[in-house]
């Protein structure tokens, strides 16, 4: 069983939910809302947020033995997604270092009893992880920490740290940080079915 949650914000074009219902039909897909502008470099960088207060609300009505897929709105999916069960998260890059743009800028913003456990889940674009893990990385306890405003892949990777959850990466060559021109008439970049950051509609036809 998939479930695969899509943030976004209000408002805002969902440009590649066609191609992630056309490529993975017995998913159970559900948005959340981000209500803050999207302009708001605040909001962007805490999306992470939406996802907790979606989950404290609805994840209950998640099926508990699902793989749980965490995506933002500018992810073109166009290829079935693995059923993972991790006990804790798949990404695509572990960061734990200063060669990280935000390490040092915000490994000082975690209280200092979780900053020798910082570690980054690059991106959070795209996330597998379990229901009972998203239990408790977004558990009340850590209400003060999510009151932070700091980059979402190191909060969100260093209280699954925290919690003693495996995180491992996975090759993803189509997810990147940044908007990328992906030259979909290739057909090896059409193989990869996974890609981040697509910011403009993609033709369906050239997926047939």
């Amino acid at each position: 069983m998939l479930t695969i949650l899509v943030n976004t914000y209000a408002g805002a074009p969902l440009h590649h939910m066609a191609h992630l219902v056309r490529s993975n039909p017995t998913a159970d897909i559900r948005i959340v809302v981000n209500h803050a502008p999207q302009e708001d470099l605040s909001a962007w960088m805490n999306c992470d947020r939406a996802f907790r207060d979606w989950w404290r609300i609805y994840g209950h009505t998640v099926k508990r033995e699902s793989t749980v897929v965490l995506l933002e709105q500018d992810v073109l999916v166009t290829k079935p997604l693995p059923e993972l069960f991790p006990y804790g998260f798949v990404c695509k890059k572990i960061e734990q270092g200063p060669e990280w743009y935000w390490w040092s800028k915000h490994v000082p913003l975690l209280p200092e009893r979780l900053r020798q456990l910082a570690l980054g889940m690059v991106p959070l674009a795209v996330l597998f992880t379990r229901p009972h893990v998203l239990d408790q990385v977004f558990a009340r306890h850590y209400d003060g920490v999510y009151a932070i405003d700091m980059i979402c892949e190191l909060r969100m990777g260093t209280l699954a740290h925290d919690q003693c959850l495996n995180i491992t990466e996975m090759d993803m060559p189509g997810v990147q940080w940044h908007p990328v021109e992906f030259d979909f008439t290739d057909p090896a970049v059409r193989e990869w079915g996974l890609y981040h950051a697509v910011k403009k509609p993609v033709d369906a036809g050239l997926f047939q």
